[in-house]
């Protein structure tokens, strides 16, 4: 028990700070995706969209929900937040595994 912060002491001594961040490809698109779970108020969800929509770095804005609300919908056809549903789709949702 007395040597369990001298492992954290001697992890932390070895860490190293990275040079750079790798760079990403001029071509490369990019994609912000948030998910929301069925009992989580869609406030929750907009105030999340909201701080990904003003990322500065070019992206797609994403949103995973299983059964979107017209107010969610609503929100994301005037935001340019795409919707990914996931209900009805036969190829996701299958009666045995791959």
């Amino acid at each position: 028990l007395t040597l369990m912060p001298m492992y954290f002491l001697l992890t932390v001594h070895a860490s190293r700070k990275p040079s750079k961040l790798a760079s990403i490809p001029k071509r490369s698109r990019v994609a912000m995706v948030v998910t929301k779970a069925p009992s989580e108020p869609f406030a929750v969800v907009a105030r999340t969209l909201e701080a990904m929509l003003t990322q500065d770095y070019p992206h797609d804005t994403w949103l995973a929900d299983e059964y979107p609300s017209e107010e969610t919908v609503r929100y994301c056809d005037a935001h340019g937040v795409f919707i990914s549903p996931r209900r009805g789709r036969e190829d996701y949702h299958r009666k045995t595994w791959p």
